[in-house]
C-alpha cells in the first residue's frame, strides 16, 4: 500500500511540475492613418481580435507612408519594433513573435487557432 501512495504522490508531483497553462497569443499590428490598404484590412484584423479572447494585441502606428498623428505619441518604440521584425510596409501583422510575419491578407482564424493549440510550459499570473 505504501508503494502505491509513493507512486501516486510522484505522479501527482510530476504532473504539477509539467502541467501546461492556457496559451495567450500575441498579435502585433503595424498600420498608418493615411494608408488606404490599412483602412481596408484593419477591420479584418479587428474582427480577429474581437473574436479571440485569448488574443492580446499591440498596435503600432507608423510615420509612413503618410502622416499619422498617433505616431507622434510614441515614435521611438514603433521604430524599434518595426526594425526588430523588419517591417517595411503597412499594414503588417506579427503573430507570436514571428510565427506569422506578413501582410494581414493572409492572417486567418486558423493561424490563431493553431497557435492557441500549441502547448505552453509556463504561466503568468497578474496580481
Amino acid at each position: 500500500m505504501r508503494t502505491y501512495i509513493i507512486l501516486f504522490a510522484a505522479l501527482l508531483l510530476s504532473s504539477l511540475t509539467y502541467s501546461q497553462s492556457n496559451r495567450i497569443v500575441l498579435l502585433e499590428h503595424f498600420s498608418n492613418a493615411s494608408c488606404g490598404s490599412c483602412a481596408y484590412y484593419n477591420p479584418q484584423v479587428e474582427s480577429l481580435i474581437n473574436a479571440n479572447p485569448k488574443l492580446i494585441s499591440i498596435k503600432y502606428q507608423n510615420n509612413w507612408p503618410g502622416y499619422d498623428p498617433m505616431n507622434l505619441h510614441n515614435p521611438t518604440d514603433v521604430n524599434v519594433r518595426k526594425n526588430v521584425y523588419g517591417v517595411n510596409g503597412v499594414p503588417h501583422s506579427i503573430l507570436d513573435g514571428n510565427q506569422y510575419n506578413n501582410h494581414p491578407f493572409n492572417l486567418f482564424q486558423a493561424n490563431i487557432t493553431n497557435r492557441l493549440q500549441q502547448a505552453t510550459n509556463f504561466e503568468m499570473i497578474a496580481h
